[in-house]
């Protein structure tokens, strides 16, 4: 798994070489990282129902790991408590009979193994290891006629050591229920020491363990999502993809995690790998001329290119997306050009004293946040360098609109519903076994992604909010089964239908000397009842210029997001 490419990662960033084989298995880091329950992308425990085990358990030795591998079955599953429990001493072990002590003491008197019943008919009714093992067996195919044989033979031997017929017979009915789910202790050991490994990686190199992962499932966008929330949680920055910072993969720097070209959707693996050699080989891309002058068309169709584009991947060269997105043609026709010169031999051409030829992009305003934030999630499958709801945040915390990250937080306490504000990203309807229409809903906001099932009365009202790109605000009912969380929609209104309890009186926007009126005026709301106050910063900001602007407007967290968005704009104050 993720921990096969991580020692690269850690020697590439500091140097230093890790085998996997050698860590210490008494890492108190590691097992603090397992016990708080925060194991996305750790082997085999990544699960809810596992991290919540986790929680529950607060492992201190790898043998817990390896009882929880072997537990977290259906069947056994319902021994997790019983252990955590006894391990946590609110529950005395019990473990049926003094001799057999020794045998299930590691387990907490909970049998979970299929050699701890190898060894109990060892110990207590004097069985080989062969006749132990067709004991197993026996148990496990539930032939009634092997199983009675099996069950004299037991009771006998045990009986010959001094235990009475009565707790014979019921400690052999306790394994028998047990053989029906029991589990292979060396293949659990084998998950538990992966799971460790890939544990002690992220809790000591996060960045590096991450950037692995994410380069492990490149092609997953859920998964590559998922990282990313993990990343920003454990304050590790990942930067947008950039033609002359990013890799091919993913790559660590410092405390980031610089995103891959080769994740960018519709983007093939050759086209990023002829742009990262040119770059390697000449140099970082001055701008879009000079891309276009070192930069072969064969290997970057125009699909690929504006899903570059519209990813981030040239903000390094020019930061107006839409310029770029709306420029494709003549960039890449540029490009063919100059590409057909160098063929011809006119290597030339572009020499020292004359520099190349730069593509004639349109004139256009840049995208509004919402508008960029659509595009970016269209090229890589998430919102990465943002989210629609980002500016609403503060309003709708006001209103005790919670995020789905709290939500998760507010389940584990028990409780089973709360409106949540989200951006949907997904609606696949379905028919019953009835006739009746329900539908799967995915739900994007800042803290993660998530789904939810709609039924007919409820699709029926809402079916036009649930469209891909709508924002919403909705009130969602949880429901835990077998460690796994449900969520059901229960009811939606657009999040328009909240802003006027969002709109503000005042917004102040602080711009440089260079910022343009123009643009600003572009970005004016329609009429409302707050006021725009321009702050011009003069004198490298040294001194302050207030200008209050004629009329009223209506002012929501989205158009200070529409005027943060301009060149020139400093930040935005709302009241």
């Amino acid at each position: 798994k993720s921990y096969l490419t991580g020692d690269t990662e850690v020697r590439a960033l500091r140097g230093v070489s890790l085998d996997v084989a050698e860590l210490p298995l008494d890492d108190a880091r590691t097992y603090e990282l397992l016990a708080s329950g925060e194991t996305a992308g750790v082997f085999q425990v990544e699960s809810s129902g596992m991290r919540d085990a986790l929680k529950r358990m607060k492992p201190d030795r790898l043998e817990d790991i390896i009882a929880l591998v072997a537990l977290y079955r259906p069947g056994p599953m319902d021994n997790i408590p019983t252990y955590c429990n006894r391990k946590q001493g609110s529950e005395k072990p019990d473990y049926l009979h003094p001799m057999l002590q020794p045998i299930l003491e590691e387990t907490f008197g909970v049998i979970i193994y299929q050699e701890q019943v190898m060894q109990i008919a060892q110990v207590m009714s004097g069985y080989s290891l062969g006749e132990a093992d067709l004991l197993r067996r026996a148990m496990g195919k539930k032939i009634k006629s092997e199983m009675d044989k099996q069950r004299s033979g037991f009771v006998a031997g045990a009986v010959s050591n001094g235990i009475e017929q009565a707790q014979a017979e019921y400690i052999f009915e306790l394994i028998a229920k047990f053989a029906d789910y029991g589990f292979n202790k060396s293949h659990a050991a084998a998950y538990a020491l992966i799971a460790y490994q890939t544990a002690y990686l992220k809790s000591h190199y996060p960045v590096e363990f991450l950037t692995a992962s994410m380069t492990l499932d490149i092609n997953n966008t859920e998964k590559l999502n998922e990282f990313r929330l993990e990343a920003l949680r454990l304050g590790i920055r990942v930067a947008p993809p950039s033609i002359n910072f990013s890799g091919v993969d993913f790559r660590p720097d410092g405390n980031a995690i610089h995103y891959a070209l080769a994740a960018v959707k519709t983007v093939g693996r050759q086209a990023v790998e002829h742009i990262v050699e040119e770059r390697e080989r000449g140099g970082v891309f001055r701008d879009l001329a000079d891309f276009t002058s070192r930069i072969s068309p064969r290997f970057l169709n125009r699909r690929a290119f504006e899903n570059l584009a519209a990813a981030g991947a040239f903000d390094c060269l020019e930061p107006n997306r839409a310029a770029v997105v709306l420029g494709a043609e003549a960039i890449l026709g540029l490009a063919a050009s100059n590409a057909e010169r160098r063929a011809r031999g006119q290597n030339d051409l572009f020499a020292t004293d004359s520099a190349p030829p730069a593509p004639r992009l349109p004139t256009v305003e840049p995208w509004l946040p919402s508008e960029r934030l659509r595009r970016e999630f269209e090229a890589v499958g998430f919102f990465l360098s943002g989210h629609p709801l980002d500016e609403y945040l503060p309003a709708l915390r006001a209103r005790q609109i919670k995020t789905w990250e709290e939500f998760q937080r507010l389940i584990d306490q028990g409780q089973s519903a709360a409106r949540l504000a989200g951006t949907v990203l997904y609606k696949q309807e379905r028919s019953a076994k009835s006739g009746n229409r329900f539908a799967f809903v995915g739900v994007s906001d800042p803290s993660g992604q998530y789904e939810a099932v709609v039924f007919a009365d409820t699709l029926t009202e809402c079916r036009e909010l649930l469209e891909p790109g709508s924002s919403i605000v909705m009130r969602l009912e949880a429901d835990q089964r077998d460690g796994d969380t449900r969520l059901r929609l229960l009811s939606a209104e657009p999040l328009d239908a909240n802003a006027a309890a969002m709109q503000q009186s005042l917004m102040r926007v602080f711009i440089g000397e260079d910022a343009s009126p123009e643009a600003l005026k572009g970005r004016l709301p329609e009429a409302g009842t707050g006021e725009v106050a321009l702050v011009v910063a003069l004198e490298g900001g040294r001194r302050e210029v207030e200008i209050r602007l004629p009329g009223r407007y209506r002012l929501t967290p989205e158009t200070a997001g529409a005027f943060k968005s301009l060149p020139g704009v400093i930040s935005v104050e709302a009241r």
